[in-house]
């Protein structure tokens, strides 16, 4: 592992996606109380006509794992997202906090549709080439030149860690996967996050207005990780598109995302600080060895006034 390794970073896509939608949002293009349906008809039915955008960015939807729903068994991002909002919530929208992918890959459904490009096409032009994030992608192309710098992954099993991919085989799924299938580096995503840091704006670019960030960066739903039987564990909440850190006050101090292969960033604007912490095995960001991290981390900083 060198500085310029190349991270499956997973769910740390989804900030993209929701920075993506903000965009939009600011131009008039959508508002966060629309309904999904009013863009994708295969949500205009009994079940899914109630779920609005915001329901999805802050992971409201009603939308939770299913056995029997896999990414790899369709073609594209528009055929897995209208088979979602055929199916419908398992939850009424809005009523409890539901980690979801589906809700996210429907977020990027929307982008493409509303703006009239493919997403990964979206956040390049609109987000990565201004902050200059050189290292940060959405697809793994076969001849990618940076293909080389990409590390391989591993997971948890009972006989220790397993690599399951490397860099000479394809990347999972054939489609950009909105949720879940970027890759960067660390010095890359501290671009992504300066930018949130500095209230949108990045050396002479406002990419987001400040209020836009401000709202993104509310409280929405306390994490059912962190508010289990009544008991909390911790103030951590979701906001639009960021995992959040609260103080005493219930003011967020610090925000950032996590990834299922092993990495996580943080920001605690207040300290001018980004803390971050990258490897490549499977589910190994919290609450192992990282969350204790973190624990230290913020104590340090005297933020936990738990």
């Amino acid at each position: 592992m060198t500085i310029d390794t190349i991270f499956r970073i997973r769910s740390m896509t989804k900030p993209f996606v929701g920075t993506s939608i903000l965009m939009l949002a600011e131009e008039g293009k959508l508002q966060l109380s629309d309904p999904v349906s009013k863009f994708l008809p295969s949500f205009a039915n009994e079940k899914s006509r109630e779920v609005t955008v915001k329901h999805l960015l802050s992971h409201t939807g009603g939308f939770a794992k299913r056995r029997d729903f896999s990414f790899k068994n369709y073609s594209s991002l528009r055929e897995t997202v209208d088979s979602i909002g055929t199916t419908g919530p398992q939850y009424p929208p809005g009523t409890r906090y539901k980690y979801s992918n589906s809700g996210y890959a429907t977020l990027g459904a929307v982008v493409a549709e509303v703006s009239g490009m493919p997403l990964e096409d979206f956040i390049q032009i609109r987000v990565l080439s201004p902050l200059a994030m050189t290292d940060t992608f959405c697809n793994l192309a076969r001849d990618d030149p940076r293909r080389k710098r990409v590390s391989c992954t591993y997971a948890n099993t009972i006989f220790g860690l397993m690599k399951y991919w490397d860099n000479s085989q394809p990347q999972v799924l054939k489609y950009f996967r909105a949720c879940a299938g970027m890759y960067s580096t660390p010095i890359d995503y501290a671009k992504f996050l300066l930018m949130w840091m500095d209230k949108g704006k990045f050396d002479s670019k406002q990419l987001l207005s400040p209020d836009s960030v401000r709202k993104a960066l509310e409280c929405e739903a306390l994490s059912i990780k962190e508010n289990v039987k009544g008991k909390t564990f911790g103030k951590r909440c979701y906001g639009m598109m960021w995992q959040l850190v609260l103080d005493k006050r219930n003011e967020t101090v610090a925000f950032g995302h996590s990834g299922s292969d092993g990495t996580i960033a943080r920001a605690y604007p207040e300290k001018d600080t980004m803390v971050f912490y990258f490897t490549q095995s499977k589910e190994g960001s919290e609450p192992g060895y990282f969350g204790k991290f973190l624990s230290l981390m913020e104590t340090n900083l005297h933020l936990n006034g738990n």
